[in-house]
C-alpha cells in the first residue's frame, strides 16, 4: 500500500466524501451520526484544534439539542 500525504485541504474534501448522508435528516441512525461527528472531528484535529476544544464545543452542542 502506497500512501500519500495530503493538504488540509484535500483532507476537508475525503472526509465530506467518507461522510453518511441520513434517510432522515430529522432523525438520523445514531450510529451514522456517530460515524459522521468522528469524521468531523478528525478533520479539526488535522487543522490544530485542541481535544479539549473538540469536547467542549460537542458538549455545548448537546446542551442546545437537549434544550429545544
Amino acid at each position: 500500500m502506497k500512501l500519500k500525504k495530503l493538504t488540509r485541504n484535500e483532507f476537508a474534501k475525503k472526509i465530506a466524501d467518507a461522510m453518511v448522508e441520513p434517510l432522515d435528516a430529522e432523525n438520523p441512525d445514531p450510529q451514522d451520526n456517530g460515524y459522521n461527528w468522528g469524521l468531523a472531528h478528525a478533520e479539526l484535529l488535522f487543522a490544530g484544534v485542541e481535544v479539549e476544544t473538540i469536547k467542549e464545543m460537542q458538549s455545548r452542542l448537546m446542551n442546545k439539542r437537549e434544550d429545544r
